[in-house]
Parts: C-alpha cells; structure tokens; sequence
C-alpha cells in the first residue's frame, strides 16, 4: 500500500511541502488487521524501524469482524481495543516516537456477511464507541489525535448519492482517500 491510497498521497503531500527534509515513510499496515495482531507484530513490523514519527489507525476491522458471524473469533471487543491502543503508544513513546492516532472511519453500508438486520447506523454507533475510546487514549497518552470520522461523513451526506467517497462499504475510493490523507494533513 506504500504507492497508494491516503498514505502516498499524503506522503507525497508532504514531500511536496518539505521538499528539503529527508523523509523516508513507512506503511506497515496490512489490511485486515485489528489493534491485537498489529500488536502482536508491533516491535518487529514498526518499532525496528525507529521511526520518529507514527501514525495509527486501527478500530475499523474490530467493529467489522464483530458483525461478522463468520469471523467474530477475530473480533476485538472494545476494552482490548483500548488497552491494545495504549500499549502500542506507550511503546512508541518510551521508543521516542511521536504518535497520531487516526480516528475510525465511518462505514458507507452494512458490513458484508452480517445479519440482515444490522443496518449502517447500527454498525456507525459502533464505530463511534471505539472512536471514543481512541480518542480517551489520545488524551491521556497526551498524544495527536486526528478526527476523521465526522467529516466524512458529513462529506458522504452532503454528495447525496451523487458521488462517493466509498469504492464499497467500508474502503475508500480516490475521492476518498484525497479527503482522508488532507484531514490528516492538517
């Protein structure tokens, strides 16, 4: 994902901005991940690297994998997800790392492979209790915190179904991916 999505863009955002620094990105996400498995790899995946700065996302999967019947072994319930959050940036920390956690992005659909009657806000609410979770770790961890999921959302009301930031339920498209890497940027 290093040359696409949000993360090139807002790689080259900066690049474009500060083009006299030597900064050198890494993408360690891997899709699909949630907080647990990105802790379990955090050290070797991230920390060895040094970074100086990083940013994380994490809190999408958990509410997905939570409606998905077929995967809820995988989910992550809402406390774990907090504690997982505050390991991760008290390690980054004590590593000199500086953080930015990125809020939880909303869904534009239900989740595939839930039951019928789970519907979008439903799976919204949802997301917006981990949002809120993360945003309690940001703060007391003193770290960035970057809001995200309100502005899309209001972004994906206000194109009314003329346009999408959504290339499906729940991934963003370019139109998607320019806004994201933008809010984060600023």
């Amino acid at each position: 994902h290093e040359h696409r999505g949000w993360t090139a863009i807002l790689a080259n955002r900066i690049q474009l901005a500060y083009p006299e620094r030597q900064i050198r990105y890494i993408n360690s996400g891997i899709a699909g991940d949630t907080s647990r498995r990105m802790l379990a790899r955090f050290d070797a995946d991230i920390l060895a690297h040094r970074p100086q700065w990083l940013m994380l996302s994490a809190g999408v999967v958990e509410v997905r994998r939570t409606w998905q019947l077929d995967r809820q072994s995988e989910a992550v319930p809402l406390d774990e997800y907090a504690a997982n959050l505050t390991l991760m940036v008290s390690r980054a920390l004590t590593a000199g790392a500086q953080v930015i956690l990125l809020e939880p992005t909303p869904h534009a659909h239900p989740v595939t492979g839930a039951p019928s009657e789970v519907t979008v806000q439903d799976v919204n609410t949802l997301t917006r209790q981990y949002a809120k979770a993360m945003m309690q770790v940001a703060s007391e961890a003193r770290v960035g915190f970057v809001p995200l999921f309100d502005s899309l959302l209001r972004t994906e009301q206000r194109l009314a179904r003329q346009a999408s930031l959504y290339a499906d339920e729940v991934h963003l498209n370019a139109r998607g991916d320019l806004l994201y890497a933008e809010l984060v940027y600023q």
